[in-house]
């Protein structure tokens, strides 16, 4: 017996996707482990499942994933340096998170968590900007990229679309 659709999801599929996955977040949280360093945070969950399953959503391009969580990390330790760990400032976080995704055609919600993330921690140095947000999106973006290798024909990453003139 053969099976070609499990729930909605081809074999290839899921196999990319569980391969995309482990090497990422498992990558982040291994190296997190190895050298007791923040590399990975919640929000890098809620990313995965675009990056890795939904690739040919908006939401899931590199553009968005990596301009949103870093447009996120900069209003949140912003907000937290000027109002400290306030409810206010968990709402502003997001709130102004979201406006300038949406400005700058970087909306990918789990941005919106990384805000929050960082806010309701009152995480204030700049440095988490860097690590583990940037070097942790950048990682997620590669093994993306890489697991969509394993398939070529199945699901790019990035999604290029046809421009029609």
């Amino acid at each position: 017996m053969r099976i070609s659709i499990i729930h909605g999801i081809s074999p290839k599929a899921a196999l990319m996707t569980c391969i995309g996955i482990f090497s990422g977040i498992g990558g982040l949280g291994l190296l997190a482990y190895l050298t007791d360093l923040p590399w990975i945070m919640a929000p890098f969950g809620s990313s995965a499942v675009l990056i890795y399953y939904a690739t040919n959503s908006p939401l899931a391009q590199p553009r968005n994933l990596i301009g949103s969580h870093i447009i996120a990390a900069i209003v949140a330790i912003t907000c937290v340096n000027l109002m400290g760990s306030t409810w206010y400032c968990m709402a502003l976080s997001v709130m102004i998170t979201t406006l300038l995704l949406a400005m700058t055609d970087t909306v990918h919600p789990p941005a919106g968590a990384t805000a929050l993330f960082i806010a309701l921690e009152g995480i204030d140095h700049y440095s988490f900007v860097f690590m583990p947000v940037t070097t942790g999106v950048l990682i997620l973006f590669l093994t993306a990229w890489l697991s969509s290798k394993i398939f070529p024909d199945l699901r790019p990453y990035p999604h290029r679309t046809e421009k029609t003139t």
